[in-house]
């Protein structure tokens, strides 16, 4: 029955039973329904039994601690607004949270904000007492499942009465515009050693990455393809080598010895134990001085050479030969800086056998043997090794190693405008940039602006190093991580605020320009430390577009606390997303070293994929700010690429039969199948040819 009420038929009613559909009971009355779903309700509220109803707030610190389809907004729990910046139209983003946001219009052109992931940026680790290194912890990318993205391994490293994290293994399970990283415990077996940095390795070249977790006198190749298994590789150094204390610290995966699989450079770093032993060398010899080798390129002989590698220091003016040992004269020019000399040379001199840089062989069953020292001129390398990379430097083919040794402790290749590549080497004090012509080392750093040498007199400790066009003008820039080691007693603790991460713009016709605090790169505090007493400290670094969505991330690692991420923020300046290359090599295998990127109707090819970074292992993938261009493999092949404007990641696989080797009446003939020699032959070939009878 219904009553006229203020001119109106209605229906009274005690409960929304008495009503019709559609209807609900309101101050006595059935009255129509405030809503049918929650989006037709005001915000903070939800649509229940026809009425918007307030929801009282869900506080919160990540997406993860929210119910589905809400994210965490300024620790509250609000439906997200968008999933990508696809949502939020040409002159929006899709911003951390869900929330379309202006796109910012920056005067340099680029722009980074803070992210954050649980997980990943709440990992915690802290630098033990007692005589260290101080290189803190790090980690590793590798793809686990064979999906294209990037899975990720973080380090452990502990303080006693300190609340710290194990390592761990994140599945990326992340999707444009939301980090998302799901801790696989599973993976990893109980240890109660710690395992500071990992680098990934794909040893059967299928697409299922290996993991080369590295420790303190311990080197494990966890494998989880097909099955799950750990391997002990110091397990294959005799019981008296000195390697069995190396303290892992730097890898490249390579195929050294030119069999076509992958073999390992270890780079091994100082530590308590090794500490401890040194001295005990120097005491014995009096207390003799000793200077530390701090890095240099071996340059790999040709295969008709009597030897393996020839050094080429970076320039510093030391004994090319020694490392530690006793040093009290002027530096030499030995037959080792530049001829090849016999190892016996070597091995006149003072050295640490404990720091030796190892490398094992890869066997045709998958696991690994010790190389020989006497077979590589490297191993007799006994500095600090804080980075190790891969790069053809004199361009005759072969691969040569890069070996950054305390104060040395990063490596990047870039390339400077009308001067063409560089090394670039992180340093205590003014960092290097250097060019080899003719032989001779001639230093760029300082009048590039690279040098970076100090701040209020004190020396500026540098270590990661990530090389990109961050501003996407066509010109390569750099991100320099920086942060100090525990200052001596009477060293005022402020050295460590006075330390920040540096990002350097090229500029055209000019020296880089530093602009760290003009795109958003955070202060050193300790927000990020976890410790009052000092302020954060940066070691590795390394790049990747880890959400998918266009935009690279920099993952910078530290002495001690959390990891800090910061990603690039979609601009009004209309850029094309950058895409994540796969290369799949035929013939020389690699793991993410020794390939070249250009862009269409480009000239100058970029060779990003060498960047040294201490204790952290970089993208075996090429993030490229070109939608379109051409991929250089390290055998030489050449082939086209198009990611058709979307971020990838794109697959290039090279092709397997582009050398064909043809044996007849004892001789051998190549037969090439590559359009991009146009017709003719490389300058230099070197073929190795496996004797599978042997």
């Amino acid at each position: 029955d219904q009553l006229c009420w203020e001119g109106v038929c209605q229906s009274p009613c005690d409960r929304d039973g008495d009503c019709e559909a559609d209807t609900i009971c309101q101050t006595g009355w059935c009255q129509r329904s405030q809503c049918q779903h929650t989006e037709d309700c005001p915000t903070e509220h939800r649509c229940e039994s026809g009425r918007c109803v307030e929801v009282p707030p869900t506080r919160c610190q990540w997406d993860e601690d929210c119910p589905q389809d809400l994210r965490c907004q300024q620790s509250i729990c609000r439906e997200e607004t968008c999933r990508s910046h696809a949502d939020c139209g040409l002159e929006s983003r899709c911003a951390p949270g869900g929330r379309c946001l202006q796109r910012p219009q920056p005067e340099l052109g680029v722009i980074f904000e803070r992210r954050f992931a649980a997980g990943l940026t709440d990992h915690h680790a802290a630098e033990p007492t007692g005589m260290t290194g101080g290189y803190g912890f790090g980690g590793g990318f590798f793809d686990l499942d064979r999906d294209g993205d990037l899975d990720l391994y973080l380090g452990d490293r502990r303080r006693q009465d300190t609340p710290t994290d194990d390592a761990v293994i994140l599945e990326n399970r992340s999707y444009p515009g939301r980090l998302r990283f799901v801790p696989r415990p599973d993976l990893l077996q109980a240890n109660p050693a710690q395992y500071p940095s990992a680098f990934g390795l794909d040893i059967e070249n299928d697409g299922y990455h290996e993991l080369l977790r590295l420790g303190d006198g311990s080197i494990l190749l966890e494998r989880f393809h097909p099955e799950r298994s750990t391997t002990e590789l110091i397990d294959a150094l005799p019981a008296e080598h000195p390697g069995r204390i190396c303290f892992a610290g730097a890898a490249v995966a390579e195929d050294i010895d030119h069999d076509g699989r992958l073999d390992l450079w270890i780079g091994c770093q100082l530590s308590e134990r090794v500490m401890a032993e040194l001295t005990s060398v120097l005491v014995q010899l009096e207390g003799s001085p000793y200077q530390p080798l701090i890095g240099a390129t071996f340059l790999r002989c040709r295969p008709d050479e009597p030897c393996s590698h020839r050094r080429q220091p970076f320039g510093e003016p030391y004994d090319p030969c020694g490392a530690f040992r006793n040093s009290g004269g002027s530096p030499q020019q030995e037959a080792c800086e530049r001829q090849a000399a016999p190892v016996e040379d070597l091995r006149q001199r003072f050295r640490f056998g404990p720091m030796q840089n190892l490398a094992f062989q890869q066997q045709p069953d998958g696991q690994f043997r010790l190389f020989d020292e006497s077979e590589l001129l490297p191993l007799l390398d006994d500095g600090s090794a804080l980075g190790l990379g891969s790069l053809d430097v004199n361009d005759d083919g072969l691969p040569d190693l890069l070996v950054a040794n305390d104060s040395l402790m990063g490596i990047g290749a870039l390339v400077v405008e009308g001067e063409g590549e560089l090394i670039y080497v992180s340093d205590e004090g003014p960092n290097k940039a250097v060019q080899f012509v003719e032989d001779e080392v001639v230093q760029r750093g300082e009048a590039l602006g690279l040098d970076l040498p100090m701040i209020d007199g004190f020396p500026l400790f540098a270590w990661g190093i990530v090389v990109d066009d961050f501003n996407r003008d066509g010109m390569d820039d750099v991100y320099l991580a920086q942060g100090t080691l525990p200052p001596p007693a009477g060293i005022d603790t402020i050295v460590w605020s006075l330390h920040y991460d540096a990002l350097f713009l090229q500029q055209q016709d000019a020296p880089f320009s530093e602009v760290s605090s003009q795109v958003g790169i955070s202060a050193h505090d300790t927000d990020d430390s976890l410790n009052p007493r000092h302020a954060y400290s940066s070691r590795g670094a390394a790049k990747a577009d880890l959400d998918s969505d266009g935009y690279l991330e920099i993952l910078t690692m530290a002495y001690e606390g959390n990891p800090r991420l910061h990603s690039e923020v979609p601009t009004l300046e209309a850029h094309p997303p950058r895409c994540t290359l796969i290369p799949r090599p035929s013939l020389v295998p690699s793991y993410g070293t020794g390939y070249a990127l250009k862009p269409t109707g480009g000239t100058v090819w970029r060779r990003w994929d060498l960047q040294g970074q201490l204790r952290l292992g970089t993208s075996p993938y090429i993030l490229s700010p070109y939608p379109a261009g051409r991929i250089r493999f390290p055998s030489g092949a050449t082939l086209s690429f198009d990611c058709q404007q979307t971020p990838g990641p794109v697959v290039i696989e090279e092709p397997r039969d582009w050398i064909q080797l043809r044996r007849t009446n004892n001789r051998v003939e190549l037969h090439f199948q590559a359009p991009w020699l146009a017709g003719g032959i490389p300058g230099q070939l070197h073929v190795a040819v496996r004797n599978e009878a042997a």
